[in-house]
């Protein structure tokens, strides 16, 4: 479907009935905005008195608009422009969306006409829309797990203008609401007394809000997530429990089964392409609660609870649970205290018959300390099979082989430690604001010992230096003055990241709108004044907004990851170290946007644990960190064969606005994320020391 922009207006020199290249926006509007790259969007052409109203694909990078398709137009025809047109966006009739009400479905316009509208048909109190050439009624949900979710009581009202507040008896938490037809969200409404519902958001004169109440609450929480679409996808990455999920695509249910199947748990899959922009909303249900919220309130069990000690049993007739005391409902009918050796065996003597089977319970009694020897109870000769949980430390060392013969072991308080442990990562709670420099970062690195930081952004493409004291505490970070700032702007307007060789005489920049990859000279490591640019540039391929830097610690491969175009993971070789004046050999590349690779759909941060294994991307897209794993042997290089994905996810979505990079410091015990909504980098702790002290005494390990 076609997408809009306020304000956009802007002229034109170009002529013909071809492309169109836009010029400067007209006074007191706005040019065409960039997130409406690869758009089809609707304008309006004015040419002297001759007009026209098409839809075209606008290009950022060009400021072009292409594929023209005429929806209407003065001559009957694409204007052949005069080099002096004007042209906005503005959307036409057919592009807005409402709900219109009519008796009977007899009444009904043509469908195949009314492609993805949505109408309500009172006379049976139920919303449908076009599809297919066909009108298709929305259904109830059913749960899988028995109990059925077909509404018990639907109120529909029509609001005045900004009314927000609706007089309706319901039970809450088993309610949904629709606006003209289509659901609102968790946040958009307020439902909570059973007697009114609240929209965060004024009703517009005439709307139609409908409140729909379910015969039972849900057990498990309610969950949504939003999508954006791509042109002609069909396929949609997701988790969710089959059976009890809707999909609802620009707020229209759709029919699982008919117009989308979710059968895998992991995708959905559309029985017709949707369109770039369209919004799909996945929702899971949950499953019903049980009616019964107590053991009381079960068949066949006791009217009310026992006396303290009793036991539940089933009782003589066998066809109901009652209360019984324990002495009478469990006897001891013998007993036998025995040592045993290996494989021996020995009768216990019953006091009385027992039906239909005795019920008979073996402990072992285990010394604690100055046992000579624990017999053959499933313990092997070393010991290696057996965890000590209270005793002194020998004088051996710890490992298995040669624990003593009473289990115990000696340490001489080993050391160790774990690092780029990301599905643990913990908030450090310290973090750093950069906008007195750059208001809006994209990119930042480390000196290797931790007391430098790096920051560049798009705001004014220029790399800041700051002090770190102690080493890798971002919280103490102190700017160090303008002669500790170098501008990059004569190379690239758009910075998406830089990176420096380990000893800091070498400076790598990508820009995103450039498509290319730069290298500064330090003559003085780490020193920004002592910076300058070696003209030597690369163009990067299968990318064309490269927003990340990855080197291997040798300065002979790194990857780039790219948001736009072919985006995703691209590796490259260089034939002499650090320098890309040499020559640079384009390797292989890995689509993360979807399939078994997805989803990472905007690509703006990677960063290599220390072997290469594994790649760290951040996506900004979800706000989200996700694990690559490279087969051993393709450390540090990714490919479609050789990297798959990793479980590991860190969600950053509930702090950052916009994730725009990672990196780890500290030989991996610290990562450190960069948000551009907030200016700010929060440093989180995933590694550490490890070492046991005369604390430990008695733990199992």
């Amino acid at each position: 479907m076609v997408q809009f922009a306020d304000r956009v207006k802007a002229s034109t020199s170009s002529t013909g009935t071809g492309n169109i290249v836009l010029g400067s926006a007209e006074s007191g509007y706005q040019a065409v905005p960039s997130s409406l790259d690869g758009q089809t969007i609707r304008i309006v052409i004015e040419d002297g008195s001759a007009w026209e109203i098409s839809t075209a694909t606008f290009t950022n990078s060009s400021s072009t608009l292409s594929s023209r398709t005429l929806t209407s137009s003065s001559t009957g025809s694409l204007l052949n422009l005069s080099g002096s047109a004007k042209v906005f966006i503005s959307p036409i009739v057919d592009d807005l969306q409402f709900v219109q009400v009519y008796s009977s479905t007899s009444d009904l316009p043509s469908a195949s006409s009314n492609h993805g509208r949505i109408t309500h048909v009172h006379g049976e109190g139920a919303m449908y829309f076009a599809h297919g050439g066909s009108w298709i009624k929305l259904q109830n949900a059913t749960s899988s797990s028995g109990g059925t979710l077909d509404p018990v009581k639907e109120t529909e009202i029509i609001a005045t203008a900004n009314q927000t507040t609706f007089t309706v008896t319901y039970a809450a938490g088993n309610i949904a609401v629709f606006l003209n037809g289509s659901k609102l969200g968790a946040a958009d409404f307020t439902a909570t007394n059973g007697t009114t519902v609240v929209l965060a958001t004024g009703a517009t004169l005439n709307d139609l809000v409908e409140v729909v109440e379910y015969g039972a609450p849900f057990a498990s929480p309610y969950s949504s997530s939003i999508h954006t679409a791509t042109a002609n996808q069909t396929s949609l990455t997701v988790a969710y429990t089959v059976g009890k999920v809707a999909v609802y695509v620009n707020g229209v249910k759709y029919l699982v089964g008919t117009d989308v199947t979710a059968t895998s748990g992991t995708s959905l899959t559309f029985t017709s392409a949707l369109s770039a922009g369209d919004k799909i909303e996945v929702v899971e249900h949950g499953a019903l609660a049980d009616a019964a919220s107590a053991f009381t309130d079960l068949t066949d069990t006791p009217s009310s609870l026992g006396t303290a000690g009793q036991l539940v049993q089933v009782n003589s007739a066998g066809n109901a649970l009652e209360f019984a005391d324990a002495s009478g409902g469990v006897d001891n009918q013998g007993t036998l205290t025995k040592s045993f050796i290996e494989n021996e065996t020995a009768s216990i003597t019953l006091a009385n018959a027992v039906s239909p089977v005795p019920m008979v319970s073996v402990f072992k009694e285990v010394p604690q300390i100055g046992v000579s020897s624990k017999g053959p109870w499933d313990v092997n000769s070393t010991a290696s099979n057996y965890t000590r949980h209270d005793g002194a430390y020998a004088s051996t060392a710890l490992t298995p082989s040669s624990a003593t013969t009473d289990g115990t072991f000696s340490t001489t308080n080993p050391a160790g430690s774990y690092s780029y442990d990301v599905a643990n990562a913990v908030y450090a709670s310290k973090s750093f604001d950069v906008s007195s420099q750059e208001g809006t970062p994209r990119a930042f690195a480390f000196k290797s010992d931790g007391t430098k930081l790096f920051v560049a952004g798009t705001g004014n493409n220029t790399v800041y230096r700051y002090t770190l004291n102690p080493a890798w505490d971002i919280s103490t970070a102190s700017y160090d003055g303008s002669s500790q700032s170098f501008s990059m702007s004569s190379q690239s307007t758009t910075v998406g990241d830089i990176t420096f060789k380990p000893d800091g005489t070498r400076m790598y920049m990508v820009g995103h709108g450039a498509t290319t990859m730069f290298e500064y000279e330090l003559t003085s490591g780490w020193d920004l004044s002592t910076m300058s640019y070696q003209n030597t540039s690369k163009s990067i391929l299968y990318s064309t907004q490269p927003r990340a830097i990855a080197w291997k610690p040798d300065g002979t491969k790194f990857v780039v990851a790219g948001s736009s175009g072919s985006r995703g993971i691209t590796s490259y070789s260089v034939a002499q170290a650090w320098d890309l004046s040499s020559t640079l050999t384009l390797g292989t590349y890995v689509n993360t946007g979807w399939g078994v690779y997805g989803p990472v759909n905007d690509p703006y941060g990677a960063a290599w644990n220390a072997d290469g294994s594994k790649l760290y991307v951040a996506d900004n897209d979800t706000n989200k960190i996700r694990e690559y794993i490279c087969s051993s042997g393709n450390e540090y290089t990714v490919s479609s064969t050789t990297t798959s994905l990793g479980s590991t996810v860190l969600d950053l979505s509930s702090v950052f606005g916009n994730l725009e990079g990672v990196v780890f410091g500290d030989s991996g015990k610290k990562l450190y994320a960069i948000d551009y909504t907030s200016d700010t980098i929060r440093q989180y702790t995933v590694g550490g020391d490890l070492v046991f002290s005369s604390t430990d005494l008695g733990k199992s390990v």
